[in-house]
């Protein structure tokens, strides 16, 4: 019976979480079928996620290590065990690959091969950064290898489209891939938001467009430093989860679990610290990309996808910003860039504002920036 109750629990809390998300569905269905119509059965994979970058999958048939020839002559039988592995494929990175691939040039093929062996150091590298700022358990352990995966052109159609004329005739391609222990995530707090000046965001919220754009100039202002010190804390934190919906139950557990909450503090502390002293940029805008996991009395924060590509550095931001603010045109991919860095400073600054911290990512350029001006330039990012 208690064991019952418990079960529901589990279930509700998972569902309340779910109800404040703000974000698109981890899959479309599009690419479920894609994958499930296009890659071989033997690989028996199951997409669980597509974020920016990565494709995450999970097998479903255990692991059987192999025997020796002496165990097999003994008799002894291969013992099974369930795989508590997920595999990321980066398609982002993967895409020069399938350029030069369709080109059928192996000179091409083999220099694209070395860019991504390259950009493969530079991650292990910042995630040891990571691990120096944050600790060595903050993230968890994974192995990067270079392996054929299976496309099709319906595939790159539902992760790539500007590349699918390029998929034609292709039935495998070299894939960045990343293989990490999987964690268990059902009692996990994320600590992420979406963008709120995505369209998604608009039509999940429920409400006019005025109503909308009210809620988003408040919360914008108040976490860059726009009107910081005219308003008491309550005022802040309302305005911010009414932009932030995702942030809701962050807030939430903060204030029912001083320890929770402290640790909160101490991150956003890390965090503005590793930004500052690195420039590196952190992904705060995927589900689960960072976690807070409680292991007996203390929680611990666990990263599992927090690093952008190399141009999302807040160095670049800087640039950007000034260009905006002396109204010089950023284009498509300009606008990309300083939206991820903008909604990360938005982000660490809401931790901080939950958890009691007064320190803030504060940045002149921004500030200066009117929200209705930001909002209506950032809106084109979303525009294809």
């Amino acid at each position: 019976m208690l064991e019952n109750i418990q079960s529901k629990l589990k279930e509700f809390s998972i569902h309340l979480r779910r109800s404040f998300d703000s974000r698109p569905p981890l899959v479309s269905q599009e690419l479920h079928r894609a994958v499930n119509a296009g890659v071989p059965e033997r690989y028996d994979p199951r997409i669980i996620a597509k974020g920016g970058e990565h494709m995450v999958f999970r097998f479903n048939e255990p692991f059987r290590r192999k025997l020796t020839e002496a165990e097999k002559r003994s008799g002894k039988k291969a013992k099974e065990r369930p795989r508590d592995v997920v595999y990321k494929v980066n398609f982002y990175d993967t895409g020069p690959i399938l350029e030069a691939a369709a080109s059928g040039d192996e000179t091409k093929v083999k220099r694209a091969l070395d860019k991504m062996r390259d950009k493969i150091e530079d991650k292990r590298r910042s995630f040891e950064d990571l691990r120096e700022y944050f600790g060595f358990d903050a993230v968890p352990a994974q192995q990067y290898m270079i392996r054929d995966v299976p496309i099709t052109p319906e595939i790159v159609a539902a992760v790539r489209p500007d590349l699918i004329h390029k998929a034609i005739g292709l039935t495998s391609i070299p894939a960045w891939v990343e293989v990490q222990r999987k964690l268990d995530l059902d009692t996990a707090i994320s600590i992420n938001g979406y963008y709120p000046e995505s369209p998604y965001s608009q039509a999940h919220e429920k409400v006019d467009e005025e109503e909308f754009n009210r809620k988003f100039d408040a919360g914008h202002d108040v976490l860059t430093g726009g009107i910081l010190s005219e308003m008491d804390h309550e005022s802040q934190l309302k305005r911010v989860l009414a932009m932030y919906p995702d942030l809701r139950p962050v807030a939430h557990k903060a204030a029912a679990d001083p320890s929770f909450k402290e640790e909160l503090r101490q991150l956003s502390d890390k965090l503005m610290n590793f930004i500052e002293e690195t420039g590196i940029a952190i992904d705060l805008v995927g589900r689960n990309n960072m976690v807070m996991i409680k292991r007996g009395d203390k929680w611990t924060v666990r990263f599992l996808d927090i690093l952008h590509p190399g141009d999302f550095s807040f160095i670049n931001l800087k640039i950007l910003l000034e260009m905006m603010r002396q109204k010089q045109p950023i284009g498509q991919r300009g606008r990309s860039v300083v939206l991820d860095l903008v909604n990360t400073v938005r982000i660490v600054n809401a931790l901080a504002l939950i958890s009691g911290n007064d320190r803030r990512l504060y940045y002149p350029d921004l500030a200066a920036i009117p929200p209705e001006v930001w909002r209506d330039e950032m809106k084109k990012a979303f525009v294809h």
